[in-house]
């Protein structure tokens, strides 16, 4: 039963690890967030600039002005609300640290690479049924039932004692009021009304009916491994894909506003080529972080983040 109140402990202590680190990634993608925003403002007031260049030599309707300066509100809205959510998510994470909401966090943004080796599924899957507490807190407890339904079944068998002291009666009538003695005591209850033996077969139900919990448990531990290890393997392609896409909306952006600015292409194309850069560094942002959470998930589902020597 110790055994198994401690796995217990190691579950709630795997989960608040996991809980810190959720929130440790939503930080840094809100701050990630914000700097995107912080980049679109940027650009969209290079924009406008150049609209107003071009606006007082005569080259630019007025249709593009206002396009631009909607445009530009609409960067701007995006900006506060990035800002409110990196507030929002320092705030969460200081909670979990038992900290005040306004207390600083200089959080380091750590390398994550897409070409990380894949592990081997089966083997994650085997670890995880090894590892888990889940599993071996149901476990510990299915064989403290049961030992419990032996200890039961044994009031059933002759229960043989052994007793020995020294003793002093306080009679002052008796030549030798003390002496030694010892006693040998046989106990044997021969019929009970079948007492004893329903109490040790509700013992027993109680063990197979957690050992039915854990063969579930065990089920969905698989399910969670194999979710996070197919996420962790979305994650990398995503972000494979999205580094060459970032770069290439950032080259399409610079050439739409020399389109723009040599009078060969419309207002419309520079601010499509902004979305879609906007988009390109969305995505790849997202791919990054999305990557991270998978791989701290999968040590989650494989029983890593319970161990007692990792450190924060």
């Amino acid at each position: 039963g110790r055994q198994a109140t401690q796995a217990q402990s190691r579950v709630t202590l795997a989960d608040m690890r996991m809980a810190v680190a959720q929130a440790y990634v939503a930080v840094l993608r809100a701050r990630q967030a914000k700097n995107v925003a912080d980049s679109h403002v940027l650009a969209m007031q290079n924009h406008r600039r150049d609209v107003g260049e071009l606006a007082q030599r005569g080259y630019a309707a007025k249709h593009d002005e206002l396009a631009v300066e909607v445009a530009l509100a609409q960067a701007l809205q995006w900006q506060l609300q990035a800002d409110h959510a990196v507030q929002l998510s320092l705030a969460a994470y200081n909670r979990w640290l038992g900290r005040s909401a306004e207390a600083p966090a200089d959080l380091a943004e750590p390398e994550v690479s897409p070409l990380q080796t894949q592990h081997d599924l089966a083997a994650l899957i085997q670890q995880a049924w090894q590892a888990r507490p889940e599993l071996q807190g149901l476990q510990q407890q299915t064989h403290s039932l049961r030992e419990q339904a032996a200890s039961i079944q044994a009031a059933d068998k002759p229960q043989l004692g052994v007793s020995a002291g020294y003793a002093k009666l306080e009679n002052r009538y008796l030549a030798q009021d003390k002496a030694w003695y010892a006693a040998l005591v046989m106990k044997w209850n021969l019929f009970d009304g079948g007492l004893t033996r329903q109490q040790a077969t509700q013992m027993q139900a109680q063990a197979a009916a957690v050992e039915q919990l854990a063969q579930d448990s065990r089920e969905k531990i698989s399910l969670q491994v194999r979710e996070a290890w197919l996420a962790q393997d979305e994650a990398q392609a995503r972000l494979r894909l999205s580094a060459s896409a970032k770069q290439q909306a950032e080259q399409v952006l610079q050439l739409a506003r020399e389109r723009y600015r040599n009078g060969l292409a419309p207002n419309s194309e520079v601010l499509d080529a902004e979305s879609r850069r906007l988009q390109a560094l969305s995505n790849h942002d997202q791919g990054r972080y999305d990557l991270m959470l998978a791989r701290l998930r999968l040590r989650y589902a494989s029983g890593q983040l319970a161990l007692t020597d990792l450190q924060p």
